[in-house]
């Protein structure tokens, strides 16, 4: 089983797409990252101890720019899965399971 962030920041969609022409969707499921600034807007959070600016919806660590984990939610992944072009059903199987 391999997990992916298919939210075209940790993952490019197209590598989203290849990875899922290579396994199918049995062998896949979406996963998320997120963070306390999931859905928000952009601005300064905090991740622990650590300062996290989200900029652009994606969330980088303030001091050295790493990324802090993802702001999208899984109905976020499967836009991104489809318009990648992965059929909606197999998309939804690989939230769903």
């Amino acid at each position: 089983m391999v997990e992916m962030i298919s939210d075209g920041v940790h993952l490019a969609p197209e590598t989203v797409r290849d990875v899922y022409e290579l396994l199918g969707r049995e062998n896949i499921v979406f996963v998320t990252d997120a963070m306390a600034a999931a859905g928000m807007r952009d601005g300064d959070y905090v991740l622990g101890s650590l300062a996290v600016t989200v900029s652009d919806g994606v969330a980088r660590l303030t001091q050295g720019g790493s990324l802090a984990g993802g702001t999208s939610h899984l109905s976020d992944q499967l836009k991104v899965a489809v318009a990648a072009g992965i059929p909606l059903v197999d998309a939804v199987y690989m939230c769903a399971t």
